[in-house]
């Protein structure tokens, strides 16, 4: 991060907390002229202790930009180790007619590597892998393929692909897309009709458990 860069960060950060450049600089070191100081030409970059009380005082960490995915212990622990385990359930969201998902097993749980899911802002212990059936997501989703979906992503995104419990009760994929009141499932095989939800009793009676971030395809054997 260059000078400009690093200004800018703490001018975002004091503006996002309603406070005064001479006053954060005063609550870090006790002197109003730190930040003034630094935005000067003439000036150099202030020393690493200095750095550090600012960023403590602002929130941030030492490499003053927005704070990164907090580690859970157990992520944590697994890191060192290179992977974290999710949690697997028996349970196949199906591409095409709807499969009942409840009462399900859990199975063997899935080791992904900490650092990818770190770097995508992935919790492991708010993720759960499940399997794909059926054919109307190909060929993006193959019938076996395993998904993990991250349950805290469950705000609608247009044009992405979740995981859901449709108004049947029905464990289901699929890309959706909101039309005003209405819902759209997409599918990726063409020859699968869009589906809708139309009304609002409709929409309201499904549910999305997660985003789907990852999926593995399966080696089909004839």
């Amino acid at each position: 991060m260059d000078k400009n860069q690093l200004i800018a960060t703490i001018e975002d950060r004091i503006q996002e907390l309603g406070w005064t450049i001479s006053g954060a600089s005063t609550a870090a070191v006790g002197n109003s002229t730190l930040i003034s100081n630094l935005k000067r030409k003439r000036h150099g970059m202030p020393s690493i202790e200095n750095l550090d009380r600012l960023a403590d005082v602002l929130g941030l960490e030492l490499y003053f930009g927005p704070p990164r995915p907090f580690l859970s212990n157990h992520e944590a622990i697994a890191f060192e180790g290179e992977f974290v385990r999710v949690r697997r359930f028996d349970v196949q969201l199906s591409a095409g007619p709807g499969h009942n998902g409840e009462n399900a097993a859990e199975l063997a749980p899935l080791a992904f590597r900490a650092k990818w899911m770190f770097e995508q802002g992935l919790d492991a212990e708010k993720c759960v892998a499940v399997s794909v059936t059926g054919e109307s997501m190909l060929p993006t989703l193959h019938p076996g393929d395993l998904v993990l979906v991250d349950r805290s992503k469950n705000d609608l995104r247009d044009g992405e692909i979740y995981a859901l419990v449709d108004i049947a009760g029905d464990v289901r994929v699929k890309r959706l897309e909101r039309l005003k009141d209405r819902l759209l499932l997409r599918s990726e095989n063409v020859t699968f009709p869009t589906e809708m939800r139309s009304t609002p009793s409709e929409v309201e009676q499904m549910t999305i458990i997660g985003r789907v971030v990852w999926w593995g395809h399966t080696v089909q054997r004839l």
